[in-house]
């Protein structure tokens, strides 16, 4: 619904934030599409407020141990690529069931940005050999690290 305190961007200290949410792990959701929320113009608070609705199967939905992985991104107006802010994820494991109303809950997702690729789990992930996931997730973590930098 809205972020707080996002990382400026921007030269005028500001940032234009939208967030792409994806599924994880993708070749479970193949097909789904990965709504995008439109992007709010020269904050650092932005407030969203969009709703989506996304069709899952019944195995998609029973999947307690998928992710959902919530993008924030700056839209670059100038036509290079849109600037990585930072993430946050929710295991469907985590989703509170709506009660009759459809009314959930509102809940609070710190947000998380990528700094260091020393750790154990990095480590864990270098020595896959084979595993195309575990390349291609390191792959993406590296570009966001360096365009930190």
């Amino acid at each position: 619904m809205n972020a707080r305190n996002l990382r400026s961007m921007d030269s005028n200290g500001s940032c234009d934030p939208f967030v792409r949410i994806h599924f994880l792990p993708e070749e479970k959701f193949a097909g789904i599409v990965k709504p995008r929320t439109n992007a709010q113009s020269k904050t650092l608070f932005p407030l969203f407020d969009e709703k989506f609705v996304i069709s899952l199967s019944p195995e998609q939905k029973a999947n307690k141990n998928a992710i959902i992985l919530f993008s924030v991104k700056d839209k670059d107006l100038f036509g290079m690529s849109n600037q990585y802010i930072a993430e946050t994820y929710l295991s469907f494991g985590e989703i509170p069931e709506a009660d009759g109303g459809g009314a959930i809950e509102q809940i609070h997702l710190p947000l998380t940005r990528p700094y260091n690729l020393d750790t154990d789990c990095i480590r864990a992930l270098e020595y896959r050999i084979g595993d195309k996931q575990a390349k291609e997730f390191l792959k993406k973590l590296k570009q966001k690290i360096n365009n930190q930098a």
